[in-house]
């Protein structure tokens, strides 16, 4: 059962992050180079419907159940003493600090040299680096990063650190820690003056609940035992007639709501109804859909590099795709789709290279995975 669970959390991770490669590959927006106004094909058109169906639907599920998995993981072996909160932040250290500096820094030096020696800033555009210093490689590197997806790792790191704290709770009193949590979530930390802004609260939310399931798992065990196939199926189909109307209500919104965050309490609503929806069709339709894919678990070890290594990679892609082809809506989503198919090849094929011929450059990029 343990190696069923182990592999059945491999090939989500990698189906996961090809998800969050989905969401990065997005042209319902662009700034293409030699253009200095935002393209956009947002609105009531099928370019728009599809990608929204997929990137603020589908997608959607990839970075909590990223986050449930995570908190579950670390706190299924550990027992809040000294010692194991030593050996995890010890096992953290290499698995995800030093992948982090490799990853941020060489996406550092790639947008650096590309933007002041090779004339390509139009396609690695980014934050003004004109005057670097320490404090600015500290912020830069360390404190934030180019490569953007890289803060679900600062979040492990801190969540990692913060473990021995938050593990009584967690252990004591999940009930209270549970409604805590979800209520941060559903209204996004309002009524609380002294919590900082911009947290990701959905982030903290999943993690935590993962937790909650790792330190509680008999409960957990006997309330699974009672989820049937029936029950996946009509969670499914509820889930996708639901996401069928709110990506057509939301082909009709302000675009300004995904460009600059404005607030749309139906979408906000909606989203927190749909994703754990989502969430629990994914996890137990696998079941019944992958659990005998042994492809996906070779595939799955290439999972952390995919994830890290993406971003620039797919962006890079799009805009050389619309430096020679018309932006409209068909092309729109021809790119949208075939960049994320043909960047997850390359990191698949660079990945075997590496692991095979420099094996040593692969245990620092992934940790060791």
């Amino acid at each position: 059962m343990q190696s069923e669970r182990n592999y059945k959390i491999s090939n989500c991770q990698f189906l996961l992050c090809v998800l969050i490669v989905f969401i990065h590959s997005g042209c319902l927006f662009m700034n293409i180079p030699g253009n200095t106004e935002m393209q956009t094909v947002f609105g009531v058109n099928y370019s728009s419907y599809i990608q929204l169906f997929i990137i603020e639907g589908i997608c959607r599920i990839a970075v909590p159940l990223f986050m449930m998995i995570s908190g579950y993981l670390f706190y299924l072996s550990f027992d809040g003493s000294w010692k194991s909160y030593g050996n995890k932040l010890k096992r953290r250290f290499f698995s995800l600090v030093i992948p982090y500096l490799f990853w941020s820094s060489l996406t550092f030096l790639a947008f650096f040299f590309a933007q002041k020696f090779l004339g390509m800033g139009e396609f690695f555009t980014t934050r003004n680096n004109d005057s670097i210093n320490v404090l600015f490689l500290l912020k830069n590197i360390v404190l934030d990063s180019y490569d953007s997806p890289l803060w679900f790792c600062r979040y492990l790191i801190v969540f990692a650190i913060l473990s021995i704290v938050l593990y009584w709770p967690l252990k004591k009193c999940p009930i209270i820690v549970f409604v805590l949590l979800l209520y941060l979530w559903l209204f996004n930390g309002k009524f609380f003056s002294f919590i900082p802004p911009g947290l990701r609260f959905d982030s903290i939310f999943f993690y935590f609940f993962g937790a909650i399931i790792a330190l509680h798992k008999d409960y957990y065990k006997r309330v699974e035992e009672k989820i049937n196939k029936p029950t996946i199926i009509v969670a499914g189909v509820i889930y996708f007639l639901l996401l069928s109307i709110r990506t057509l209500f939301f082909c009709y919104q302000d675009p300004n709501y995904l460009l600059i965050g404005d607030e749309n309490i139906i979408l906000d609503i909606s989203t927190k109804i749909l994703i754990p929806l989502g969430m629990f069709a994914f996890w137990y339709s696998y079941d019944y859909i992958f659990k005998n894919k042994n492809e996906l678990l070779k595939l799955s070890g290439y999972s952390f590099l995919i994830f890290a290594a993406h971003h620039p990679i797919v962006n890079v892609i799009k805009k050389v795709a619309f430096r020679f082809i018309d932006y409209n809506y068909l092309s729109s989503i021809l790119v949208y789709l075939l960049s994320a198919i043909i960047t997850i090849i390359i990191i698949i094929l660079v990945g075997v290279i590496i692991k095979r011929f420099v094996p040593i450059l692969w245990k620092i990029s992934t940790g060791n995975r």
